[in-house]
């Protein structure tokens, strides 16, 4: 899979541009605030129909702009051409020049993998932010997954609202039997794919600690029954009806789920020191590329955004060679020497002001 070409309009600093790719490495630098970010931004969006910064993708448009336009052509056996619109009133898709009925329509035509300086929030953060890695993730390889995580999320806001509505009558639940549906699905998914990630991330952290340390890697789903079925989960919603009414929402279920990650043991999220945060997101990366490759017999993008210096120098070590191999590569960075290793099977380009010029190696 790779990206040949990318075009902006009004896209965060970038009034217009086209810009043509290498096939292999492609490195962004220049000092801090001239747009790196961005064109790995416009990117990740492209696959995903979101950014990686921020929810709020009204900000995504220029200050002085009424839409942004993305654009891409990739190259996966065939040609495919990906387009968005999208204006704080209306957003338009299209896929070869057809139009295409919802952003999320295009998830998984372009998949890509991300690591960020603030992926060590992924642990220390909100478990919000752990689903939504994990939504992510299986979204880019399941398109059923998109569709049925979509009808859960309607379904958990019309069943809030007519708890609040109508307290503890009938009313309030009619949702239950689609919530249970949809929860059911979300669970066993989820839980396949951490059992799936985890066994790769494992592998790959005790090599990058030399044997030191243990990583493992749990599913905490807050839905507790035997079997994850529509049937076992709708009797939980039925058992945890009075709760839900007390608190005026629904209490339990797929979005007060969170994964656990422990070190020979331990907690990271709680006793982890900043370096094992970091090794074991590193490992949890490495482990989605290569699920995402095994499960679609396509390589997935790195995308690299100003992470080699908040890396010891052990983890760079293990973090470069992860980077060479088949996978077109986009790695942004203020220094050039921090991307020395790759020799010439770069394509450089200096970012400065929202403007982008290639470099002769």
């Amino acid at each position: 899979m790779r990206v040949k070409s990318l075009e902006l309009r009004d896209f965060r600093n970038y009034k217009s541009l086209k810009i043509d790719f290498s096939d292999n490495v492609n490195i962004l630098w220049g000092k801090n605030a001239q747009g790196k970010t961005n064109i790995l931004e416009a990117i990740y969006f492209l696959a995903t129909a979101r950014s990686f910064r921020t929810l709020d993708r009204k900000s995504l448009i220029s200050w002085d702009g009424d839409n942004f336009l993305l654009g891409c052509r990739i190259v996966n056996g065939s040609e495919k051409k990906i387009r968005i619109l999208f204006s704080k009133k209306d957003r338009k898709a299209g896929l070869n020049g057809k139009k295409v009925g919802k952003l999320s329509d295009l998830i998984g035509i372009l998949r890509v993998v991300i690591f960020t300086p603030e992926d060590i929030f992924l642990l220390k953060g909100n478990p919000f932010k752990r689903r939504r890695f994990l939504d992510i993730c299986i979204s880019q390889i399941d398109k059923k997954y998109v569709v049925v995580l979509q009808k859960f999320r309607q379904a958990l806001i019309r069943r809030n609202f007519a708890i609040r509505k109508y307290g503890g009558r009938d009313n309030a639940f009619l949702w239950d039997e689609q919530l249970a549906e949809s929860a059911a699905f979300i669970m066993n998914r989820r839980n396949s794919v951490v059992s799936e990630l985890a066994e790769k991330a494992v592998a790959y952290h005790r090599d990058i600690t030399s044997g030191t340390e243990r990583l493992r890697i749990e599913y905490r789903p807050s839905i507790k029954v035997k079997e994850i079925g529509k049937a076992e989960v709708l009797d939980h919603y039925k058992k945890n009806r009075k709760k839900d009414c007390e608190e005026l929402c629904t209490t339990t279920g797929p979005h007060r789920d969170d994964i656990d990650f422990f070190i020979n043991g331990k907690d990271v999220k709680l006793f982890g020191s900043e370096g094992q945060q970091r090794s074991a997101v590193l490992s949890l990366k490495n482990a989605e590329f290569i699920l995402m490759k095994r499960a679609t017999g396509e390589t997935p993008l790195i995308l690299a955004d100003d992470v080699l210096p908040v890396l010891d120098r052990d983890r760079k070590r293990a973090f470069l060679p992860s980077l060479k191999g088949s996978a077109q590569i986009f790695i942004t960075c203020t220094d050039k020497k921090d991307i020395e290793s790759f020799d010439g099977k770069a394509k450089i380009f200096r970012v400065f002001s929202g403007n982008i010029a290639e470099e002769r190696v």
